[in-house]
């Protein structure tokens, strides 16, 4: 291993993850119409943000000169209304920079909306890493609007959102991440009559500052604990409960969520705790730059290659040479950039072999509910974190935030899931034991059924609800390193003199296969033949 070489790598990969510059076509207005009459899961292949640069570029000479005034004037227009910039960040201003496109889709008829737009780094189509970032908005029974995670309120957003009809009367911040809070004051700025909600624990980095200089002043931090008369009005609606550890991370982060759940369309509403990856890209994401990472000679490739990534830049380059000579097909390059681009957004610095063809690392994290790399290796594996995750788990799966067949996290796709996918999803996470004395990857093996034999490690060794040993490596050794520094704990011992309130409601993995302790006679029945075993060696594919 060449620790110089891996943090080159890295840091230049880093800098290329979660801001693309979407493309513009007027088709796009027309687009955000049909978006409200989809449902989760169904976004049509039609329905893509804008063709190819040079398609567009062809289509516009065959036009008469007044057609091609006309269409650039309304390409201007668009251009406008997207306009957004941001230059804050660190270490890195999180992109794109000027301006952003904004898709809105219907998750449930008339009551609960998605708004995604796009969160990268990197330098350009087919040299940038993206993500998209979704807020969610719900109609309250009020007929009142009430919006968690606020994207950039660029004109396009905002005209998309007064057409849903009704005041925005709550602006939510549900976590303590840069990249969710950034916009917060923007947009409740833009509604001055609406009260601001936050997570508690608010941070910043390298100073710490305080909520009005943030920018939320006025604002009220959530607490799940409070009495009837100091909670939220809205809480009889989407009732919460809030992942806090007792004590911050080392550099004073917070690891904070609070997870929500709307009776009425029993939906889950989370942050970054889990996510679904889709097969197809998100809408909101540039197909240009797609396709720019899924060709031969691709910026990334090339990096890996001329830093011998991990001893295998050969590997790399002949694969690189291999598809260059084979030839690439848009539609196979738009297939590949999106598998890369979705396995370096998760791991950072994925194994060899998923940069030179990302497809194996693809399957093993995409089409079902999981947990993230960064929050299974980094986050939760900490031990102040992980004491507290037991009780919110059980919250979320034992009924306290009412019943729910769908998950709308904020990133990825939207779409159908339940407590069983919550359970599967947390359970390796959540029944790792000893952690002070066992590493991340032994102890997920440990929890988990993989192929072959046991103890052998490999870039293409896979659990079906972990991730591929050689492409979590990157992080396992960071969070090792971290645990050296003491910036991630994991020494039990510290903990036991302070029991904590979410841990003393679930004080083992116990909790999480017997929900049946906090349902009702009729839940009993439908979970009663799910035992512990089944939601870790009986695990299908969700589709």
């Amino acid at each position: 291993m060449q620790p110089s070489t891996h943090l080159a790598l890295a840091l230049t990969l880093i800098i290329a993850v979660p801001t693309c510059e979407a493309a513009a076509s007027s088709r796009v207005i027309s687009v955000h119409r049909q978006a409200t009459a989809r449902a989760v899961g169904s976004a049509p292949r039609g329905a893509s943000l804008v063709p190819a640069c040079r398609r567009r570029s062809s289509a516009v000479a065959a036009l008469s000169p007044q057609a091609t005034r006309d269409s650039k004037s309304e390409e201007d227009a668009l251009r406008r209304r997207r306009r957004y910039i941001n230059l804050t960040g660190f270490p890195f201003p999180l992109g794109p920079l000027f301006e952003r496109a904004t898709i809105r889709t219907e998750v449930k008829r008339d009551r609960v909306w998605s708004f995604e737009q796009e969160q990268s780094l990197g330098f350009g189509d087919g040299a940038t890493i993206a993500a998209n970032a979704r807020m969610t908005v719900v109609r309250l029974e009020s007929g009142g609007l009430w919006v968690l995670n606020p994207v950039a309120p660029t004109r396009e957003c905002l005209d998309l959102l007064e057409e849903l009809g009704g005041p925005v009367e709550h602006v939510v911040l549900g976590t303590t991440q840069y990249e969710h809070k950034v916009f917060v004051p923007a947009f409740s700025r833009r509604f001055p009559r609406a009260q601001v909600w936050v997570a508690p624990d608010q941070w910043a980095f390298p100073l710490d500052l305080p909520l009005p200089l943030l920018g939320l002043a006025g604002a009220k931090v959530l607490d799940d604990r409070a009495r009837a008369p100091s909670m939220p009005s809205w809480a009889r609606e989407l009732p919460f409960s809030i992942l806090r550890p007792h004590r911050r991370l080392g550099l004073g982060y917070a690891a904070v969520e609070v997870a929500f759940g709307h009776l009425a369309t029993r939906s889950l509403l989370v942050t970054d705790s889990l996510l679904f990856v889709p097969r197809d890209p998100p809408e909101v994401l540039s197909r240009d730059n797609l396709r720019g990472l899924g060709e031969p000679g691709n910026i990334v490739s090339k990096l890996a290659a001329a830093t011998n990534w991990r001893g295998e830049g050969d590997l790399i380059r002949k694969a690189d040479a291999a598809d260059a000579e084979r030839g690439t097909s848009d539609a196979v390059a738009l297939r590949r950039g999106w598998q890369r681009n979705a396995v370096l957004s998760l791991f950072f610095g994925p194994a060899p072999d998923a940069i030179a063809e990302p497809t194996a690392a693809f399957n093993a994290i995409s089409g079902r509910w999981l947990v993230g790399p960064v929050c299974s290796q980094l986050i939760y594996s900490s031990e102040p974190v992980r004491a507290q995750l037991r009780g919110w788990i059980s919250d979320i799966a034992g009924g306290k935030l009412g019943r729910f067949d769908t998950i709308i996290p904020a990133h990825f796709a939207a779409r159908r899931g339940t407590p069983t996918d919550v359970r599967r999803a947390f359970a390796p996470v959540i029944d790792v034991r000893a952690m002070s004395s066992v590493s991340p990857l032994a102890a997920l093996e440990a929890a988990l059924p993989v192929p072959g034999p046991r103890g052998v490690s490999s870039a293409t060794a896979l659990s079906r609800e972990g991730y591929r040993e050689g492409d979590v490596k990157l992080l396992a050794d960071i969070g090792s390193a971290l645990r050296v520094l003491r910036v991630i704990e994991s020494d039990m011992r510290t903990h036991a003199a302070r029991p904590s309130p979410a841990s003393s409601r679930a004080t083992s993995v116990e909790l999480l296969y017997e929900p049946h302790k906090r349902q009702s006679s009729k839940q009993k029945r439908e979970s009663s033949n799910q035992t512990a075993a089944d939601y870790l060696y009986r695990i299908k594919e969700i589709e």
